[in-house]
């Protein structure tokens, strides 16, 4: 290698060793190469879009949980003989065709807001994407949404089935024993109860990992923000 081959070498040698040394003080001063902030308290510093996501979602929870109530109030009646009575009350609409297919109507126009109201806050809750710290809390959140949904619809299709089965029928308590069955299985052992109530605790769960591990806000701790039971 020629002399002036040799320093030109060197030259972009001794280039390339500066500018990825300036490259790594760079990323080093600018965070990019530096783990999280510890801070003096043993937490660590939250990112802003991690702070907006919960803060999004605590407003999203606390819609959830007055509709859960409200929904509570309003189906309560139908868990008792009078409330189902009340269906084909006077102040009912009257009744054409079988008095069955009255009750089957009545009660979906009572029950698909419920549904209506799940699938709604689920597509809410989709729309907005989770930032990677709260990947484990979305697949939980999403998780117990889903079984909501599907608790209730089957419990909803098994009914409507039932009492539309029930209007052309003329053996009414032979037809009515499976879905009779499967609701009082359902009422004693509440399996899909429990799915859901499984699933908003682990969110609860992921919930409380991330206000112990991270410095937040005062309006995002655990005496102000809680994941509740489904």
């Amino acid at each position: 290698m020629g002399r002036h081959r040799r320093q030109a070498f060197v030259l972009l040698t001794s280039l390339g060793v500066l500018l990825g040394s300036g490259g790594f003080l760079y990323a080093r001063g600018s965070g990019l190469l530096s783990g999280p902030r510890i801070l003096s308290s043993g937490h660590v510093q939250p990112s802003g879009e991690l702070t907006a996501y919960l803060r999004w979602l605590k407003q999203l929870e606390a819609e959830r949980h007055k509709m859960q109530l409200n929904q509570m109030f309003s189906l309560a009646p139908l868990a008792t003989t009078a409330g189902y009575a009340d269906l084909l009350s006077e102040n009912a609409p009257p009744i054409v065709g079988p008095p069955e297919l009255a009750v089957a109507r009545r009660f979906e126009e009572r029950v698909s807001p419920v549904i209506h109201g799940a699938r709604a806050t689920q597509e809410s809750f989709d729309r907005v994407p989770a930032p990677p710290e709260c990947e484990a809390l979305f697949t939980s959140y999403h998780g117990a949404l889903a079984h909501t949904r599907t608790g209730i619809g089957k419990i909803f299709e098994k009914t409507i089935t039932t009492i539309h089965a029930l209007a052309r029928s003329k053996e009414k308590s032979k037809d009515a024993a499976p879905a009779l069955g499967f609701l009082e299985k359902e009422h004693a052992e509440k399996n899909l109860s429990h799915a859901v109530d499984a699933s908003f605790a682990d969110a609860s769960a992921q919930l409380k990992t991330l206000q112990n591990r991270y410095q937040l806000p005062a309006d995002l701790d655990e005496a102000h923000f809680q994941i509740f039971p489904g």
